[in-house]
């Protein structure tokens, strides 16, 4: 009787403790929402002065509240996208579309950015096309994060070259983001992927830590994977693996 008592007494601590951490879950996922809202009502009129002024980026403080009410907004989203691969929440909705063009018009977007820092940007492929099965909104994703990062460890007059290729006897997609920043050890290396790993040196430490996790999360809904190589000094290599078909 004794024996029945404590287990009916760990089983009952153990569903409070469910009920605790999903009531953590839950108020996360939602407050998150909450800080979500009040971002976008100041990134719009922002916006819509930045337009009717006519003022180019960076130049006054309207530029300034704009850049990091939108860094606010991505770390919020990232946040988002995070409780809902911790719930089990997250779905893909891929379909298919040509890897080749999809990347390339984020490598794009980067081109203002990469001239300020007088980077040479490349998109390297010996395809024409390569269609491929993802969901294009979490791929955006994918690829931004890891542009990202390399736009932000590279210095001036160094070079990002964005190589998409196609391994047959894989069946995949590969993608790989080169640059010429500083590299980074092995321990690093270990760890890149890791939650809210923001880096031992000091140029990491404005890393939120989040979206590389999320990316390699990303991937392995689409049966994915993502690996990184360096040397200190020499550069950062991350390779982007996506199977052709889902």
């Amino acid at each position: 009787m004794e024996i029945l008592d404590q287990k009916n007494q760990i089983m009952g601590m153990a569903a409070k403790a469910h009920e605790a951490n999903e009531a953590r879950v839950n108020f996360f996922t939602n407050i998150s929402h909450e800080f979500r809202t009040p971002l976008t009502l100041i990134l719009g009129p922002v916006e819509d002065l930045m337009e009717k002024k006519k003022l180019p980026p960076g130049t006054n403080h309207l530029s300034l509240i704009h850049k990091n009410a939108s860094r606010l907004l991505k770390l919020v989203d990232q946040l988002i996208d995070f409780r809902k691969i911790e719930a089990n929440k997250m779905k893909i909705q891929a379909a298919q579309m040509d890897l080749i063009a999809f990347t390339t018009e984020i490598v794009e977007s980067y081109r203002l950015i990469a001239a300020k820092k007088n980077i040479d940007l490349q998109v390297i492929t010996r395809e024409r096309f390569l269609n491929t099965w993802f969901d294009p909104a979490l791929f955006d994703k994918v690829v931004f994060n890891v542009l990202s990062n390399a736009m932000k460890f590279t210095g001036e007059n160094g070079s990002i070259a964005v190589h998409i290729l196609k391994n047959n006897y894989q069946n995949e997609a590969i993608i790989k983001v080169e640059d010429t920043g500083r590299g980074m050890s092995r321990e690093e290396q270990d760890r890149i992927f890791d939650l809210y790993y923001q880096g031992n040196q000091p140029y990491m430490s404005s890393s939120s830590g989040i979206g590389l996790a999320l990316t390699k999360d990303f991937l392995k809904l689409h049966k994915g994977n993502i690996t990184v190589t360096s040397t200190p000094g020499k550069g950062l290599r991350i390779a982007i693996h996506v199977p052709l078909t889902l």
